[in-house]
């Protein structure tokens, strides 16, 4: 499941509307925004994408750990 999570990274593709992705973190979490809004982070931990924000390393990755399911 990790490659195929790397793979969305490196597309730039939005894994939840396949919208453009307009930005993105360079840190570790890849934290990225696309063009519809959507924003959505790498837990390195759990080898996961999760909806929101995440706390760019400050304790766990974020508040809500909602996953995005991949295909």
């Amino acid at each position: 499941m990790e490659n195929k999570i790397i793979e969305i990274l490196n597309s730039w593709i939005c894994p939840i509307c396949e919208g453009k992705v307009k930005g993105r973190c360079k840190c570790f979490m890849a934290d990225s925004v696309c063009e519809n809004g959507h924003n959505y982070h790498y837990d390195y931990i759990n080898k996961e994408l999760h909806l929101g924000k995440s706390n760019h390393g400050q304790g766990d990755c974020c508040e809500n750990k909602i996953k995005i399911e991949i295909k």
